[in-house]
């Protein structure tokens, strides 16, 4: 190691392994990235790939069951609005309220993948 004015001073072969290392940082986070973004898009896409059809069953209501839970639960794989699905449940069966009662039976819309 040489020192110059009370400073150490790397040499050049340390200097290229430390840039060397770097940029295989660099490489190996920015591989990351975009594998994680291609991993995204695929899962995105698999959803794409299918139609749904939308059938109906009777669901019987459950002690601490709730139209948020029932919704959450036969809601379309492609639709994330929660508030929509209990709407349509509500609007199906005639319910005024939000309140139902363990033993009702629920008529409840969900949704069968179809291949393309």
């Amino acid at each position: 190691m040489k020192r110059v004015d009370g400073r150490r001073v790397v040499n050049s072969k340390k200097k290229r392994a430390l840039r060397l290392r770097r940029r295989l940082l660099g490489c190996i986070a920015l591989a990351f990235i975009l594998l994680s973004a291609g991993v995204f898009v695929i899962h995105s896409s698999a959803k794409g790939n299918h139609q749904y059809n939308k059938c109906y069953t009777s669901v019987q209501v459950q002690s601490g069951d709730s139209l948020w839970s029932i919704a959450r639960e036969y809601q379309s794989p492609v639709s994330s609005d929660t508030q929509s699905s209990i709407d349509e449940i509500k609007r199906i069966n005639h319910i005024q309220g939000d309140e139902i009662k363990a033993g009702d039976y629920l008529t409840v819309p969900y949704y069968q993948a179809v291949a393309k």
